[in-house]
């Protein structure tokens, strides 16, 4: 594992915005609570990195 530090350059609207857009697909998907590694939020950063 290489541990790095990055600075995303987009607004923390961006990434709210792609985090609430990838909740709808989940709910929509019929995804249970907990069983994903990753938040919508921390997926999100993982997306726009």
């Amino acid at each position: 594992m290489v541990p790095y530090t990055a600075t995303l350059d987009v607004d923390q609207a961006t990434v709210w915005h792609l985090s609430a857009l990838l909740n709808a697909e989940r709910q929509r998907r019929g995804t249970r609570t907990g069983t994903r590694a990753l938040t919508c939020y921390k997926q999100a950063v993982l997306i726009l990195r």
